[in-house]
């Protein structure tokens, strides 16, 4: 696995949910370290995280297989419910963590085509 150092939080990274999952697992219990992980798949793909995935190819396979085969229960669906609705701050309206998001994206893709030379 990885090394889990991570400390930028200005855009979403799945390698700090999965450290996270893998600190709590091995320290406290399952069912706090598997909410690290099903709260950021609301649906069961991979491709489905809403932001970057910085985990190696045998991290992104676990967690692949982890989402797949853990069954989601009404705390997940709960806990999914609350990240949805909230930002850094405290709760909001769906509108304003709808534009939160895609503002995150949009910056994360200019700095992408600014490190490449694109402009």
């Amino acid at each position: 696995m990885a090394f889990c150092n991570y400390v930028e939080f200005t855009i979403a990274k799945l390698g700090n949910s999965f450290c996270n999952f893998v600190q709590l697992y091995y320290a406290i219990n399952t069912d706090s370290a598997r909410i690290c992980l099903t709260h950021s798949f609301p649906y069961k793909d991979i491709r489905s995280y809403n932001g970057e995935n910085d985990c190696d190819n045998e991290d992104t396979e676990f967690i692949q297989r982890f989402i797949t085969e853990v069954e989601y229960n009404e705390y997940d669906a709960l806990i999914q419910l609350c990240d949805a609705i909230s930002l850094p701050a405290g709760p909001c309206c769906v509108e304003k963590r709808l534009v939160d998001v895609v503002l995150r994206k949009c910056l994360e893709r200019l700095k992408e085509k600014e490190s490449k030379g694109e402009n």
